[in-house]
């Protein structure tokens, strides 16, 4: 199959007409792709499967279509012993043709799954010691980023005192399907939006439901928390079934210096209903929310801490707004009271995040600025075998950096 050679590879599953159910013309590429998956090179990846349609038909019933198959491949193989924890599904309907669709060669070629390699261990290191060793930006030059010209004025105007003392909050690995065996003992599976009548049940709606869209379980996610929870002297943390998105709206953040969130994040539109980016929370056992910290949420929140963590994917991205920049949970997070955010640009491997997480916050904890420590951090992963850049560089302040 190749999966081990290339971060993306296309494949020509097929399905029955108008549906995701995989055709028995298929089950041999099925089986093939599972064993690709389970060989020494990949055992340890998070593959992310990308369903694709041509565009013949309505582009909303395509992105559900697309969003539908790539789940049944990715239930097909969580079947057949690849952990459901290393795979991710998403469709893109047809808005990423790798061909024409003025013809039916060009549609055959559009219609496809994608699998997208997050975790490439073996490959980095091979690459590694293959070719000299680099010396890159980060390790010459001090680099922290802003929105914009505008943000970084009024940041800088402001001299306000953040919260001091070795204090802290930090949420993870929460519940995110009734699938989950940790979901039996919360109070029911049903998610439910009250925010107005206009935003229905996201996670219960038809078009949800129809797409089959899914987040799998972050297991290092609970280990990163606790551990730099252990750093400080003040910690509290919300995990598992207690990280919900109702229990963090009633925490009273103003006292904590540092904030950690590892947990998904997703970008604005990239599932039905959620227009904005944001951050993924329990998505079953809610009452009177809906499970996504959007940034408009964040946006109302009451924090005074020196840093935030967002040790989730694509946590950096958001809109590009005329005059402001880039508009997303960095900036949300620096509105509601952070001198900076820690974010990430791209998707990493839930292992070497964990790795760089933990570490960063040691070099915080040890009275170091927070440029040197996550430069540290960083070394830190290359030194243990994530050489590539693909793991460490995507982290980055944006913010107030010393």
């Amino acid at each position: 199959m190749g999966v081990a050679a290339s971060p993306r590879v296309s494949t020509p599953i097929l399905f029955e007409t108008g549906s995701a159910r995989i055709s028995k013309a298929s089950q041999p590429l099925m089986a093939e792709i599972a064993a690709a998956l389970n060989a020494p090179e990949l055992r340890g990846a998070s593959i992310r499967i990308e369903g694709h349609t041509d565009s013949v038909g309505d582009p909303g019933y395509n992105l559900k279509l697309s969003l539908r198959r790539a789940q049944a491949v990715r239930d097909y193989l969580s079947k057949n012993g690849i952990a459901a924890s290393r795979l991710t599904a998403g469709g893109k309907g047809d808005t990423q043709p790798v061909a024409d669709n003025k013809s039916e060669a060009g549609r055959k070629k559009n219609r496809r799954v994608d699998f997208i390699r997050a975790d490439a261990t073996g490959v980095a290191a091979a690459a590694a010691a293959a070719r000299p060793s680099l010396v890159y930006a980060v390790d010459v030059y001090p680099m922290s980023y802003y929105q914009s010209a505008s943000v970084l004025t009024l940041q800088r105007g402001l001299h306000i005192k953040r919260a001091q003392g070795r204090t802290f909050f930090g949420l993870g690995d929460p519940v995110f399907g009734a699938d989950d065996r940790r979901a039996e003992r919360m109070r029911g599976v049903t998610v439910k939006a009250v925010k107005n009548a206009a935003q229905p049940d996201i996670m219960g709606s038809d078009d949800t439901q129809d797409a089959g869209y899914a987040f799998g379980r972050l297991p290092n996610t609970e280990k990163e928390v606790r551990e730099v929870a252990r750093l400080f002297g003040s910690a509290r943390t919300l995990i598992g079934p207690d990280a919900s998105e109702e229990r963090v709206k009633a925490e009273d953040l103003t006292g904590r210096r540092y904030v950690l969130f590892s947990t998904h994040g997703i970008l604005g539109n990239e599932i039905p209903y959620v227009r904005q980016p944001a951050l993924v929370l329990n998505l079953v056992g809610n009452t009177k929310e809906d499970g996504f910290l959007t940034a408009a949420e964040i946006f109302g929140m009451n924090l005074n801490a020196e840093l935030v963590g967002l040790s989730a994917c694509q946590t950096g991205l958001g809109v590009q707004s005329a005059g402001e920049g880039v508009v997303g949970l960095s900036r949300a997070f620096m509105y509601a009271g952070a001198d900076s955010v820690l974010v990430s640009l791209w998707s990493v491997s839930d292992e070497s995040t964990y790795r760089l997480m933990v570490k960063f916050f040691e070099g915080l904890n040890a009275g170091k600025d927070k440029l040197t420590a996550l430069k540290e951090a960083k070394r830190h992963l290359r030194a243990g075998g994530y050489d590539s850049p693909f793991y460490w560089a995507p982290f980055i302040i944006m913010g107030e950096a010393n």
